[in-house]
């Protein structure tokens, strides 16, 4: 393993644990970057080299994830899910889930 794959997985890894704990509050490439203290760019290539997708793909690939999570459980109201997310608007958090999985929350609750 050459020194630039070896930094490009070190990122990755270091990002995606930046991902788990923060997902809930940040949401945005520029917010993870600035606490890896790296460019955009450079989390960009390192994320592209390892999974085949952007840094802004996992992000919303992880909030995906929860949300499926949440919504299988059935324990919460989508408001309350949106809440805990960090979406402004339930509406925010529906528009979001619709566009990256095709469904709208409820279709999904009803079709799983």
């Amino acid at each position: 393993m050459n020194l630039k794959k070896g930094s490009d997985y070190k990122n990755y890894s270091v990002f995606l644990d930046l991902i788990e704990e923060n997902f809930t509050q940040k949401k945005h490439v520029t917010d993870y970057v600035k606490m890896m203290g790296i460019t955009t760019k450079t989390l960009n290539i390192a994320t592209r080299r390892v999974s085949g997708i952007s840094a802004k793909d996992l992000i919303n690939k992880r909030i995906i994830l929860e949300i499926k999570r949440l919504l299988s459980l059935g324990e919460l109201l989508l408001f309350e899910i949106s809440n805990e997310l960090g979406f402004d608007e339930p509406s925010n958090m529906t528009k979001f889930f619709k566009r990256y999985t095709g469904t709208s929350p409820k279709n999904f609750i009803k079709n799983s």
